[in-house]
């Protein structure tokens, strides 16, 4: 009796882990085709992932960070935050925890991420194989410039990837969405 319970055991784990490839819901998949060839979406982030440095420690050790957060992966549930393309138009709004690498002036605008204007040089791939957008695009102010990379999956989800010019680099997890509002292209900012 032991034997055959070892057996089935043994079945079950094998059966439960020999598949590999995720099974994505064609709805999804189609949805986020529509959302990308419309150029048309939002995404609001729930995490960000700075890197971890002392600075950044430090603040975590303080107790400054929202519940369930630490130095490496920060809760931005109920903070305001938003990354939307529509067309070749951008706007982003995003917390930023990390440091600054080159002096700049202060400005309080410029203490999270904050573009209205045009993508540069926007690039949109799709990953057949791993069923997933790819997408790139630099974005540049007075103050900065940036190259900004976009994951969105099938289950419309979304990794984000900022490397500026003037501050480390950060992450940000979020969800994918149909932008509502009813807007037209914004002017390039200053």
């Amino acid at each position: 009796m032991r034997f055959l319970f070892l057996i089935v055991l043994g079945v079950l784990f094998t059966a439960c882990g020999s598949t590999t490839s995720t099974v994505v819901d064609a709805e999804k998949i189609k949805a986020l085709d529509a959302l990308v060839a419309q150029k048309n979406f939002e995404i609001v982030s729930d995490w960000a992932y700075p890197l971890a440095n002392a600075n950044v420690n430090a603040v975590a050790i303080s107790g400054l960070l929202p519940p369930g957060s630490n130095a490496n992966s920060i809760s931005l549930v109920g903070n305001p935050n938003h990354l939307r393309i529509y067309g070749d138009s951008v706007s982003i709004s995003l917390p930023y925890f990390g440091e600054r690498q080159l002096p700049g002036s202060y400005n309080p605008r410029t203490i999270g991420f904050e573009y209205d204007g045009i993508a540069e040089r926007l690039n949109v791939k799709y990953n057949e194989k791993k069923q997933r957008y790819l997408i790139n695009f630099y974005i540049k102010n007075r103050e900065e410039s940036c190259k900004v990379m976009l994951i969105l999956f099938p289950d419309l989800e979304s990794d984000l990837i900022i490397n500026s010019s003037h501050r480390t680099t950060i992450s940000y997890r979020g969800n994918v969405s149909q932008h509502s509002e009813n807007t037209t292209t914004i002017t390039e900012n200053e």
